[in-house]
């Protein structure tokens, strides 16, 4: 934080077919407008790293016969 404003660190693990240009964006954007709206706290900087683009893991699946 700094007289300025607060500076916000997301660290994020995406599926590989997200649009991480669009997605990046529009958090950065909703959660500026949520935080300093719930706080009164002027956000200056928000970060976004994707560190990862995976597959979801394979879901068990129970099968009745």
């Amino acid at each position: 934080s700094s007289d300025e404003g607060v500076t916000i660190g997301i660290r994020l693990t995406v599926l590989p077919d997200t649009d991480v240009v669009t997605l990046t964006s529009e958090l950065q954007k909703s959660l500026k407008e949520y935080v300093e709206s719930l706080t009164g706290i002027s956000v200056k900087e928000i970060g976004i790293l994707i560190e990862n683009a995976t597959a979801p893991a394979a879901a068990s699946v129970a099968r009745v016969d």
